[in-house]
């Protein structure tokens, strides 16, 4: 099969590298060259040209054109290219616009009854100092989409916090409570019929690591927040959409000892993430794509496999790891400024270490 890889992250690169091992041919359409990556079949396109970049498809017959990136220009070209009767892999619009706005993803977990942990939006310092006076220390306090984001106690320093932001231009500040527990994510793909969780990962901000699979979530939570929460969000999705019910698409929860939240809702796998993602998987990624593109996921798999591996991807705090690894284009790499490590084990004796270090 023939892909065409739209999108200039790092991502766009690893899905394109992937897609390629799996034994299709695949292009990666970029806008300027990225020197950090390396990808034989590269094109260089101003993705406004929609023309050209049409013309380039037909050529090389191109059987699916899957956008990594999520923007006005993309989505333009998509959108361009469906009219034209091009097959397009990606996020759905209602998803996009929910995803990329904290305020819209309040709003669609409040009407969907999707349990969340007390959160207020405000626009103005008076009723946010009011909001203060009444809530349970520590607190999170987020700016914009994600942008800035402090862990505040007291009164006095939470007050300080929010005159900052509001000097800064932010129009909504988002106020959360900060309540104790385990923040994880979870992963699925979507056919507008049937959901798979396609994998599962946990940040571990202390030791500056991403770890997948998640050592202590259990196959019994795991099925409860599915059918409890996931269930719930993918048919809103569903029924949100008017054409478009292919995606893949993640969670970020919150568990505390005896409740589940839902923190954030992704549009897609976080770059940081898609590493360990599909390495872990047991079967094709593209194979993933195609079925839930042709709205055939249960039709083509019983179940997602996985393989009994773990996957641990470092945040880099200095060169340690590059010799090992610089030769090695599938473990260490650059996203931004920071530099990653990624590692792989058996995931029998992971779960020992885990066990030894953590509860005995």
């Amino acid at each position: 099969m023939n892909f065409l890889v739209i999108g200039k992250t790092p991502k766009a690169y690893f899905l394109a590298s992937k897609l390629s091992i799996e034994g299709h041919l695949v292009y990666l359409c970029i806008q300027k060259l990225d020197g950090d990556y390396k990808y034989d079949k590269v094109i260089f396109y101003d993705y406004s040209n929609h023309i050209e970049i049409l013309k380039f498809i037909l050529k090389k017959e191109i059987n699916l054109v899957i956008f990594v990136e999520n923007d006005k220009l993309t989505y333009e070209l998509g959108d361009f290219l469906k009219i034209n009767e091009v097959n397009v892999f990606r996020i759905q619009k209602e998803l996009m616009n929910i995803s990329s706005d904290l305020y819209n993803q309040k709003f669609f977990f409040e009407e969907f009854n999707i349990p969340t942990i007390n959160s207020v939006f405000f626009e103005k310092e008076t009723p946010a100092f009011n909001f203060l006076k009444n809530i349970n220390y520590p607190i999170k306090i987020t700016a914009g989409n994600d942008e800035k984001q402090y862990i505040v106690s007291g009164f006095l320093n939470s007050r300080k916090c929010i005159i900052d932001m509001f000097n800064a231009q932010y129009k909504n500040i988002l106020i959360e409570e900060n309540y104790s527990g385990n923040e994880i994510f979870l992963y699925f793909i979507n056919d507008g019929v049937s959901l798979y969780l396609i994998g599962e990962v946990f940040e571990d901000l202390e030791k500056n690591q991403i770890i997948s699979p998640i050592p202590f979530l259990n196959s019994c939570i795991k099925e409860k927040i599915i059918n409890d929460i996931i269930i719930k969000i993918a048919q809103a999705l569903n029924g949100l959409s008017e054409c478009d019910y292919a995606c893949i698409f993640g969670v970020k929860l919150l568990i505390c000892e005896k409740d589940v939240y839902v923190l954030r809702i992704l549009g897609d796998i976080l770059q940081t993430h898609f590493f360990n993602i599909t390495n872990l998987l047991n079967e094709k990624i593209s194979d993933l794509i195609i079925s839930s593109y042709n709205c055939s996921l249960s039709d083509d798999f019983c179940e997602i496999k996985f393989k009994n591996r773990f996957s641990l991807t470092y945040i880099c705090q200095s060169n340690k790891y590059e010799v090992e690894y610089l030769n090695n284009e599938y473990k260490y790499f650059k996203i931004g400024n920071e530099s990653y490590i990624n590692m792989e084990g058996s995931s029998l004796a992971w779960l020992k270490n885990y066990v030894i270090k953590n509860l005995v």
